[in-house]
């Protein structure tokens, strides 16, 4: 069905880089510290020395820590 997107992903990271990408928070504070804490593990074991986080999404809307307590 969406097949004329494939086209569209074909790009890769520069290379000696890895990416991270983070979907929508939606106010989950505790939720997003403990993956940022499951990225800096991942990062320890791999040898890419070039790390980039990219969040996609909505940061609040909706969650308990939306209001940014």
């Amino acid at each position: 069905m969406l097949g004329f997107l494939k086209s569209s992903f074909k790009s890769k990271p520069p290379p000696d880089t890895r990416v991270y990408a983070i979907g929508d928070i939606h106010g989950q504070q505790a939720r997003l510290a403990a993956m940022h804490d499951a990225i800096l593990r991942d990062a320890d074991r791999t040898p890419e020395t070039r790390r980039v986080v990219v969040y996609v999404g909505d940061f609040v809307d909706r969650g308990p820590d939306s209001p940014g307590r």
